[in-house]
């Protein structure tokens, strides 16, 4: 996973209707993260008062809140302030990045492989 760019910050901003004219970087990436961590935290609360199930809480709302936007949080904290862990935001990973075998390459590792004969 990598870090967010500028441009993922100002992405989630525009996601939300927030206008972005007239700040520096510093204070798109303080309220990209304030903005997605108190919905975050607000989502969880919601879920958890109708399943009573916190780890279930979370994984629905980290898929809306989080995945959807194509990011990803490893720590977050809802108690006094509802922030992000120390590494913060960072990338959804593409499973498209994974290399597939063909069924072309397997038939030829097949015919390829050498096996040992038995000596009667």
């Amino acid at each position: 996973m990598t870090k967010l760019t500028n441009s993922d910050y100002r992405k989630i901003i525009n996601y939300y209707n927030i206008d972005t004219t007239n700040k520096t970087t510093k204070e798109l990436n303080n309220d990209a993260t304030k903005l997605l961590s108190t919905k975050l935290c607000r989502c969880i609360k919601k879920v958890d008062k109708s399943s009573n199930n916190e780890a279930r809480a979370i994984a629905i709302c980290k898929t809306n809140v989080l995945h959807k936007k194509g990011v990803d949080a490893t720590k977050f904290y809802c108690k006094n302030k509802p922030r992000f862990g120390k590494n913060g935001l960072k990338k959804l990973r593409k499973n498209n990045t994974t290399k597939k075998i063909t069924n072309y390459n397997r038939t030829l590792r097949r015919k390829t492989r050498k096996t040992r004969k038995t000596i009667r």
